[in-house]
C-alpha cells in the first residue's frame, strides 16, 4: 500500500473517531489525537 493511500485512509477513520468523541463530548487526552486529525480533516479534500 502506497504511503498517501494510507494516511487518507488514516484520517478517514480518524475522521469518523472524531465524529464520534464529538458526538460523546469526550475531551479525554488519551483521543485528543483523534479531535485534532479531524479537524485537519475537515480542511482536506478528501
Amino acid at each position: 500500500m502506497k504511503p498517501e493511500v494510507f494516511l487518507v485512509e488514516f484520517l478517514h477513520i480518524s475522521y469518523d473517531i472524531g465524529i464520534y468523541l464529538k458526538l460523546c463530548g469526550n475531551n479525554s487526552t488519551v483521543l485528543q489525537p483523534f479531535t485534532i486529525y479531524y479537524e485537519v480533516s475537515k480542511l482536506l479534500p478528501l
